[in-house]
């Protein structure tokens, strides 16, 4: 069963400025389109967690980031700027200070908007219970509206499946239709990306219709012909 037969798909992410930063799943809100500025406003009320400091930088390649005019590592930072042409995302990691995500926009709002969904995965992902479980639950109650019993119920059923869960998980992470492998889920010559891309669904209506690929072939490739 998908989704959209269980629960109403909440739009993310968009609507006016927020000016309060009291709670951390002011994330999620359809009411809040936030700047550089209250991002970073934002990030600063976070309790708790091992997630990256922010740090202000006005380059970055794929290597090292631009302090103060210098090029350096700089260990477990992320940063959000424009270079004069593009916004850019850019992370380095906890080990030895290097860039690994540096991720460029065409403008502030979208930039912004990954940077707070990425961020605030991280934080999920770092409090509380850790479990891979855990998180898909929490990811799919803020992101899709779900409450505690639906969003059990939709893990409970991706689990059927080892490949498409680790992938759904990876999504959930990255945002990117691929496991940490890259390699992509497949059933009947679909994948999630083509899904979501060809068929407008969901990421979570995607995985959840791979599932019915696989268990289901005939009817739900009779299904997507319906679609067309």
């Amino acid at each position: 069963m998908l989704k959209d037969e269980l629960l109403k798909l909440a739009e993310l992410l968009n609507g006016s400025k927020k000016q309060e930063y009291n709670e951390v799943s002011d994330v999620n809100r359809t009411d809040i389109m936030w700047t550089k500025t209250e991002l970073i406003k934002w990030f600063e009320s976070l309790n708790g967690g091992r997630i990256p400091d922010y740090i202000e930088v006005s380059d970055a390649n794929h290597r090292q980031v631009c302090i103060e005019g210098e090029w350096q590592n700089a260990l477990y930072y992320w940063s959000l700027f424009f270079d004069g042409s593009k916004w850019k995302y850019v992370e380095t990691d906890d080990e030895r200070g290097y860039v690994f995500a540096l991720k460029e926009f065409n403008d502030e709002e979208s930039a912004v908007k990954y940077a707070k969904r990425h961020l605030y995965i991280y934080y999920l992902a770092s409090v509380a219970d850790d479990s891979h479980e855990a998180m898909l639950r929490r990811y799919i109650k803020k992101n899709y509206n779900c409450s505690e019993i639906e969003s059990r119920m939709l893990v409970k059923q991706i689990k059927q499946y080892k490949d498409i869960f680790e992938e759904f998980f990876n999504y959930a992470c990255i945002e990117e239709f691929c496991k940490d492998d890259g390699e992509q889920t497949e059933a009947c010559g679909y994948t999630a990306e083509i899904l979501n891309r060809d068929y407008n669904m969901s990421p979570l209506d995607a995985y959840l219709f791979l599932i019915q690929l696989k268990k289901n072939p005939k009817e739900a490739l009779e299904d997507l012909k319906n679609r067309q």
